[in-house]
């Protein structure tokens, strides 16, 4: 018999201990999201990025609860939220860190039931884009047509129902 592969069995811890906390991360999470899903796509994120599975278990577990406490799927696709490994040299371990995507704060505005609408563009270098601070505050951008060049920066916009 041929012992498990390193990356099968952490994963499979992992997925252990997730299913473990199950209960917990039921109460956390709003309506629209089940711990069910929560895990699977949490699962598939980790299985995806092998260098997750180096990531001490607690900070996983951490990161996949604020995730439930958040509502927000941690899927690269989705681009709600980003499980990221990161090195810990004084401690010399790996541990996961949370990073929220710019959908996943749109998600969380439009939640609030404080915003109108939300827009998030993305400026390159031929549109024609005027940001100007001070009493009389502005911002233009007219995208180019044909080639737009390189993407050099980006905005959001959101107006909330009080104007």
């Amino acid at each position: 018999m041929t012992a498990p592969l390193p990356a099968v069995s952490k994963a499979a811890s992992i997925r252990g201990l997730l299913e473990k906390s199950k209960k917990q991360m039921a109460l956390a999470l709003p309506k629209h999201l089940s711990a069910d899903r929560l895990l699977r796509v949490a699962m598939t994120s980790i299985q995806k990025n092998p260098k997750l599975l180096d990531c001490t278990q607690q900070s996983l577990l951490a990161c996949v609860m604020t995730c439930a406490q958040l509502g927000l799927e941690p899927d690269q696709f989705l681009g709600q939220a980003y499980l990221v490994p990161f090195k810990d040299t004084k401690k010399g371990i790996v541990v996961c860190t949370l990073i929220p995507g710019y959908r996943g704060y749109i998600a969380l505005a439009r939640r609030s039931g404080e915003v109108k609408s939300v827009s998030a563009q993305v400026v390159y270098e031929n549109d024609d884009f005027v940001l100007q601070y001070g009493i009389d505050e502005k911002l233009t951008h007219t995208p180019a047509e044909g080639d737009r060049g390189a993407a050099k920066g980006a905005y959001v916009i959101f107006k909330y129902k009080d104007g």
